[in-house]
Order: C-alpha cells, then structure tokens, then sequence
C-alpha cells in the first residue's frame, strides 16, 4: 500500500507516448498539448507536512531523475538537483513544512555528495597494474565460517 504522501500534488509535464509501427518513443511535453485539463496531470497527493517528509519526497524525486541521466557527470548532477529543487520550490510545494533556504542548500549539497559516490567513475586499471596477484576464491565452510579456498 502506498503512503498517501508519497508523491507531491505536482503536475506532470511530460509523458511518452507508444512508438508508432516505424518509429520510436516519443517524448511530449504536456504544457505544449494545449488547454489540456490541469487535474488529470497532477499527482494526487498532499503537500509535506512535515520537513522530514518534504526531505524523503525531494530524495525520491532526485534519486529517480538521476538514475534516468545518460552520462551522469559532477556538473550534470548538480544542475539536476538544483533544478528539482527550485521547481518544487518555486511551485509552492514546500509551503506547508518548515524548510528554509538555508536547509534546502544544505539538503542540495548533501544530495550531490551521495550522487557523486554512487555514480563515481572508477579508473581503469591496466593489466598487471595491481601486482598481477588475484586474492584466491572465498567459499563458505560447512560451519558457516568463509575459508580459503
């Protein structure tokens, strides 16, 4: 069962739509689709109450969008979190918790930090670079104890 404050009252604004038989996704941005009836885009969801729920809510929201970025890079990842948090700023959604701005740029540098560990490049290391030596395969002993193998 879902939390009833799981999502913002949010409006979504874009959708895609099916591929036709030739063709592939496309991707359309509902404020170009005209006088499109504002409720039938929009979450339905409280606004935070709480500044611990707004916290989760802004997670989620930058966690999901980040995992969605090709080549997620230090800039990118700042530019999409202070994107996200200025929408939900700017659109009233934190009007009923008690975060102020100073919080909000400490919740975006926090969220930044975590990205950068998550999505880190990794150098490449060439062959032998390690030493050559690979530690030997670990298996469990019958007592539940990991031996060597």
């Amino acid at each position: 069962m879902r939390a009833p404050a799981h999502r913002w009252d949010v409006r979504a604004t874009w959708f895609e739509r099916p591929p036709p038989a030739d063709g592939d996704w496309v991707r359309v941005d509902v404020r170009d689709e005209g006088a499109l009836e504002d409720a039938l885009f929009r979450y339905v969801g409280p606004r935070p109450q709480f500044r611990e729920a707004a916290l989760v809510m802004l997670a989620d929201t930058v966690e999901a969008a980040s995992r969605a970025m090709p080549d997620p890079s230090r800039e990118r990842l700042q530019a999409l979190v202070q994107r996200i948090i200025t929408a939900v700023f700017t659109e009233g959604q934190l009007d009923e918790c008690d975060l102020t701005l100073r919080d909000l740029n400490a919740i975006s540098l926090s969220f930044l930090n975590t990205l950068e560990g998550i999505y880190h490049s990794r150098p490449v290391y060439p062959p032998g670079a390690l030493g050559g030596v690979r530690p030997a395969a670990l298996a469990l002993a019958p007592e539940g104890r990991v031996q060597q193998r």
